[in-house]
């Protein structure tokens, strides 16, 4: 194989995996301190995870417990009310 259809399958593959995460996936950037990227990274990876998978992980953890707080709230509520 040539080295310019290797390029142009390249290029072909990459297109398409660009529109398949355009289409599933939503994209943030973080913004971390000077160095602390690093840090969370090293921690990551203790786990056995990437970087995005345990940021992700602690935005789910975080959310179930605002989520689950929320509830506790309300639930306090409509036993005061009776």
């Amino acid at each position: 194989m040539k080295p310019t259809e290797a390029k142009k399958m390249l290029e072909k593959r990459y297109k398409k995996q660009n529109e398949y995460n355009k289409e599933k996936y939503d994209r943030v950037s973080v913004m971390f301190p000077a160095g602390y990227r690093d840090t969370v990274r090293d921690k990551a990876k203790e786990r056995g995870q990437s970087l995005n998978a345990f940021i992700l992980d602690a935005v789910r953890e975080r959310m179930e417990m605002i989520e689950n707080c929320e509830e506790e709230k309300h639930t306090a509520e409509e036993l005061q009310k009776n």
